[in-house]
Protein backbone atom coordinates (compact mmCIF):
# COMPACT_ATOMS: atom_id res chain seq x y z
CA UNK A 1 0.00 0.00 0.00
CA UNK A 2 2.46 2.80 -1.46
CA UNK A 3 1.06 4.03 -4.24
CA UNK A 4 -1.52 6.60 -3.29
CA UNK A 5 -4.17 7.38 -5.41
CA UNK A 6 -5.54 11.06 -6.16
CA UNK A 7 -8.06 11.05 -4.22
CA UNK A 8 -5.65 10.23 -1.18
CA UNK A 9 -4.04 13.61 -1.12
CA UNK A 10 -7.28 15.28 -0.95
CA UNK A 11 -8.56 13.46 2.10
CA UNK A 12 -8.02 15.52 4.90
CA UNK A 13 -9.24 13.65 7.72
CA UNK A 14 -12.74 12.68 9.46
CA UNK A 15 -15.45 15.44 9.53
CA UNK A 16 -17.93 13.51 11.04
CA UNK A 17 -20.11 10.41 11.75
CA UNK A 18 -23.83 10.13 11.44
CA UNK A 19 -25.93 8.10 13.53
CA UNK A 20 -29.55 7.81 12.97
CA UNK A 21 -31.58 8.09 16.02
CA UNK A 22 -35.24 7.53 16.95
CA UNK A 23 -36.01 10.62 18.77
CA UNK A 24 -33.27 13.87 18.34
CA UNK A 25 -34.75 15.49 21.76
CA UNK A 26 -34.18 12.20 23.54
CA UNK A 27 -30.57 11.67 21.60
CA UNK A 28 -29.23 15.51 22.31
CA UNK A 29 -30.15 15.04 26.20
CA UNK A 30 -27.73 11.54 25.70
CA UNK A 31 -25.39 12.64 24.09
CA UNK A 32 -24.95 16.79 25.41
CA UNK A 33 -25.55 15.99 28.71
CA UNK A 34 -24.45 12.84 29.98
CA UNK A 35 -21.53 12.50 27.17
CA UNK A 36 -20.55 16.25 27.47
CA UNK A 37 -20.86 16.84 23.63
CA UNK A 38 -21.03 20.34 22.58
CA UNK A 39 -24.68 20.98 20.52
CA UNK A 40 -23.21 23.02 17.75
CA UNK A 41 -26.85 23.50 15.97
CA UNK A 42 -29.76 21.79 15.31
CA UNK A 43 -31.92 21.85 11.74
CA UNK A 44 -35.88 21.88 12.23
CA UNK A 45 -37.87 19.68 10.15
CA UNK A 46 -36.91 19.79 6.82
CA UNK A 47 -37.86 18.17 2.96
CA UNK A 48 -35.23 16.81 1.32
CA UNK A 49 -35.25 14.94 -1.90
CA UNK A 50 -34.70 11.19 -1.00
CA UNK A 51 -32.87 10.84 -4.27
CA UNK A 52 -29.91 12.76 -2.87
CA UNK A 53 -29.45 10.28 0.00
CA UNK A 54 -29.93 7.36 -2.00
CA UNK A 55 -33.74 6.89 -1.45
CA UNK A 56 -36.83 7.23 -3.58
CA UNK A 57 -39.52 9.92 -2.76
CA UNK A 58 -39.57 12.91 -0.65
CA UNK A 59 -37.85 13.08 3.29
CA UNK A 60 -38.27 14.75 6.28
CA UNK A 61 -36.16 14.89 8.99
CA UNK A 62 -34.53 17.02 11.60
CA UNK A 63 -30.79 16.70 12.47
CA UNK A 64 -27.74 18.34 14.78
CA UNK A 65 -24.07 18.69 14.69
CA UNK A 66 -22.26 18.26 18.31
CA UNK A 67 -18.54 18.88 18.98
CA UNK A 68 -17.33 15.55 20.18
CA UNK A 69 -13.43 16.85 20.40
CA UNK A 70 -11.57 15.88 17.56
CA UNK A 71 -14.60 15.14 15.21
CA UNK A 72 -18.25 15.92 15.00
CA UNK A 73 -21.21 13.37 15.39
CA UNK A 74 -24.34 14.56 13.12
CA UNK A 75 -27.95 12.73 14.24
CA UNK A 76 -30.68 12.31 12.19
CA UNK A 77 -33.88 11.89 13.04
CA UNK A 78 -36.27 10.54 10.14
CA UNK A 79 -39.95 11.29 10.27
CA UNK A 80 -40.82 9.79 6.62
CA UNK A 81 -39.49 7.70 5.81
CA UNK A 82 -40.52 6.37 9.22
CA UNK A 83 -36.74 3.38 10.08
CA UNK A 84 -37.64 -0.26 10.72
CA UNK A 85 -36.19 0.10 14.21
CA UNK A 86 -34.26 -3.07 15.21
CA UNK A 87 -31.31 -3.00 17.65
CA UNK A 88 -27.46 -2.70 16.07
CA UNK A 89 -25.33 -5.56 16.54
CA UNK A 90 -21.72 -5.43 16.51
CA UNK A 91 -20.74 -7.52 12.95
CA UNK A 92 -23.74 -5.93 11.08
CA UNK A 93 -21.90 -4.04 7.88
CA UNK A 94 -21.94 0.18 8.29
CA UNK A 95 -20.31 1.78 11.18
CA UNK A 96 -19.39 -0.94 13.81
CA UNK A 97 -18.87 1.26 16.85
CA UNK A 98 -18.39 4.67 18.61
CA UNK A 99 -15.19 4.75 20.78
CA UNK A 100 -15.12 7.54 23.60
CA UNK A 101 -11.52 7.97 25.16
CA UNK A 102 -11.98 8.47 29.15
CA UNK A 103 -9.92 8.42 32.18
CA UNK A 104 -10.96 6.09 34.56
CA UNK A 105 -13.13 3.91 32.59
CA UNK A 106 -14.88 2.04 35.94
CA UNK A 107 -16.65 5.77 37.17
CA UNK A 108 -17.49 6.17 33.30
CA UNK A 109 -18.88 2.73 32.63
CA UNK A 110 -21.12 3.21 36.22
CA UNK A 111 -22.38 6.32 35.34
CA UNK A 112 -23.33 5.47 31.60
CA UNK A 113 -25.33 2.03 32.99
CA UNK A 114 -27.27 4.40 35.09
CA UNK A 115 -28.23 6.60 31.96
CA UNK A 116 -29.22 3.44 30.22
CA UNK A 117 -26.26 2.09 28.09
CA UNK A 118 -26.59 -1.47 28.38
CA UNK A 119 -23.00 -3.01 28.77
CA UNK A 120 -22.10 -6.32 27.05
CA UNK A 121 -19.51 -7.04 29.66
CA UNK A 122 -17.22 -4.82 32.59
CA UNK A 123 -14.13 -3.16 31.62
CA UNK A 124 -11.53 -5.81 30.17
CA UNK A 125 -7.50 -5.28 29.51
CA UNK A 126 -5.92 -5.62 26.11
CA UNK A 127 -3.10 -8.16 27.18
CA UNK A 128 -1.50 -8.35 23.99
CA UNK A 129 -0.08 -5.90 21.10
CA UNK A 130 1.03 -2.66 21.01
CA UNK A 131 -1.93 -1.72 23.17
CA UNK A 132 -1.50 -4.14 26.01
CA UNK A 133 -2.45 -3.29 29.37
CA UNK A 134 -5.36 -0.05 27.84
CA UNK A 135 -8.51 -1.02 28.83
CA UNK A 136 -12.02 -1.26 26.82
CA UNK A 137 -15.75 -2.29 27.02
CA UNK A 138 -18.45 -2.29 24.71
CA UNK A 139 -22.49 -1.11 24.95
CA UNK A 140 -25.58 -0.10 23.13
CA UNK A 141 -26.94 3.30 23.90
CA UNK A 142 -30.02 3.84 24.88
CA UNK A 143 -31.48 3.98 21.96
CA UNK A 144 -30.10 0.78 20.71
CA UNK A 145 -28.67 2.66 17.90
CA UNK A 146 -25.04 2.82 18.37
CA UNK A 147 -22.35 0.23 19.74
CA UNK A 148 -20.44 2.31 21.95
CA UNK A 149 -16.93 1.30 23.27
CA UNK A 150 -15.25 3.31 26.36
CA UNK A 151 -11.66 3.31 26.01
CA UNK A 152 -9.19 3.91 28.73
CA UNK A 153 -5.38 4.19 27.96
CA UNK A 154 -3.72 3.45 30.70
CA UNK A 155 0.38 3.44 30.08
CA UNK A 156 -0.39 1.04 27.23
CA UNK A 157 0.11 2.06 23.61
CA UNK A 158 -1.75 4.19 21.89
CA UNK A 159 -2.10 4.49 18.02
CA UNK A 160 -2.86 7.97 18.17
CA UNK A 161 -1.15 11.21 19.11
CA UNK A 162 -4.11 12.82 20.38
Amino acid sequence: MTDKSTIASQVRGLHHVGLVVPNLEKALRFYCDVLGFRLLFTAPSTQVDGSLLGFEGGIWLSWAYLDAGASIIELHEFQVPEPEWHARIQPEFGVGHIALRVIDIEAAWEELRQHGVEFFSRPQVLTEGPQAGNRWVYGRDPFGVAIIELYQETGGGSLSDG
